[in-house]
């Protein structure tokens, strides 16, 4: 697996365990003037 797929699954598991604790999920992979967030 490279690193950008760890990345892409390591982000979706967290924003599954997130949305089963009651978060929501406005944004991924935001980029702003400075970098990604």
């Amino acid at each position: 697996m490279k690193r950008r797929d760890t990345g892409i699954l390591g982000e979706k598991l967290a924003g599954e365990f997130l949305k089963k604790r009651g978060y929501h999920i406005r944004e991924t992979n935001y980029r702003c003037p400075r970098g990604e967030i």
